[in-house]
């Protein structure tokens, strides 16, 4: 019966050309997954890496010939040179700045794969405020609706007597709290909405956030497994090889080929013409720069060594935390789930004067008390298992892309 009421709804208002919006449930997965590789978002974060792939092809590339013309015109004499001059890739420079290139690639990588994963923290962040404060919104108002039935019940009692008409005012006031508080509530879900649906780039639709899950603890890896202390070796290997190209400073010779002409006094002779140029090293040997290098590998070789021992005192922090607060969570939704049987019991006993209206509101604000409690715990829950992803540098998932 209910379906067909629902279908005759539907007719009759496509009839009358009447825009129906049903609002659609939309999960954790379906709103990570649609930020695409290619979204803007993703994007903007593949700067740093194509920068460094380009670096990678001009740290290859060779070094261009150069090409002269010299004319001399002095009385009685004209001599022109032509020449083509070129600086090989014989010395090793060329090579150790290629490794360098292809290390800090590397590390570039690394950085990109911690910025994603920053992101999806981001995001889901965003859609865990989302969905807890849709839910937040529905816990102040749905109590607003039984209280008001009762104090129409309760006045119509209070007209004749039967009742107490300071109790009908009581419960008023009460139901004005409530609303209040459900005012500032649906305020955040509007604003939380809104930050979510912004990072679409598309808040076309109706969408019912659903509370994300708080999956089982996993496997956490040991400090140098994660990302994070993998980033920092990379940067190592990136030092260490900036710092070999900045020591070879010995340069091979320029090689110059040519040929020159002399036409002097109606006589003309013409032949090769070779050259070498050859910087010597005596007093720039490039010293500042293996000394910043030096300086740049020790700093790194530090944040490695500090940043092992940080991941690795944070990751069994945090997944003490998240276990604690998991079962905690879930306990405490389980705890709550009596709420309604507990309140529908105290209007009961109100309305057959069993008790009075200060147990009946004090009942009516532990309920929601405790429900809000319980979402706050979640959501705290919920941001540990952010942390924990982060600290273990998860990526987006196949079904993410």
């Amino acid at each position: 019966m209910t379906r067909l009421l629902c279908g005759c709804i539907v007719v009759f208002a496509l009839g009358l050309g009447v825009s129906i919006s049903f609002a659609r449930d939309f999960s954790e997965q379906e709103y990570l997954a649609s930020f695409h590789a290619t979204h803007p978002a993703r994007a903007i974060l593949d700067k740093p890496l194509r920068k460094a792939r380009a670096d990678v092809r001009a740290a290859g590339l060779l070094e261009n010939p150069i090409g002269s013309f010299e004319r001399e015109a002095p009385e009685n004499l004209e001599q022109n040179t032509w020449s083509l001059s070129w600086l090989p890739p014989f010395d090793g420079r060329r090579s150790a700045r290629k490794a360098a290139a292809e290390a800090a690639l590397e590390s570039a990588k690394g950085e990109r794969a911690l910025a994603g994963a920053e992101l999806r923290t981001t995001l889901r962040e965003a859609y865990a405020r989302w969905a807890l404060a849709s839910e937040r919104t529905t816990i102040v108002e749905d109590p607003t609706h039984r209280l008001r039935q009762l104090v129409t019940r309760v006045s119509q009692r209070a007209s004749s007597g039967e009742a107490s008409v300071l109790s009908a005012r009581r419960i008023a006031l009460a139901v004005l709290e409530i609303e209040a508080a459900a005012v500032r509530a649906d305020v955040e879900r509007i604003d939380a909405e809104a930050v979510a649906l912004g990072w679409l780039g598309d808040s076309d639709g109706d969408f019912t956030p659903i509370r994300p899950e708080l999956p089982a603890e996993p496997t956490i890896p040991n400090a140098p497994d994660t990302p994070v202390v993998a980033l920092r070796r990379s940067q190592v290997t990136a030092a260490d090889a900036a710092a070999r190209s900045s020591g070879r400073f010995v340069q091979f010779p320029e090689l110059m080929f040519g040929w020159q002409t002399v036409d002097e006094v109606g006589v003309e002779v013409s032949g090769p013409v070779m050259g070498v140029a050859w910087p010597i090293p005596i007093f720039d040997r490039q010293q500042g720069d293996r000394d910043a290098a030096n300086a740049t590998v020790a700093a790194a070789r530090a944040s490695l060594d500090l940043e092992t021992a940080r991941v690795s005192a944070e990751l069994a922090a945090a997944s003490a935390g998240y276990d604690r607060l998991r079962d905690a969570a879930l306990s405490a939704v389980d705890s709550v789930a009596i709420g309604d049987n507990v309140l529908a019991s105290a209007t009961a006993r109100f309305e057959a004067g069993e008790s009075d209206v200060t147990e009946l509101l004090e009942t009516v604000r532990g309920v929601i008390s405790a429900r809000l409690a319980a979402l706050d715990l979640y959501a705290a829950a919920l941001a540990a298992h952010r942390e924990l992803d982060m600290l273990m540098g998860r990526s987006w998932s196949p079904e993410e892309e």
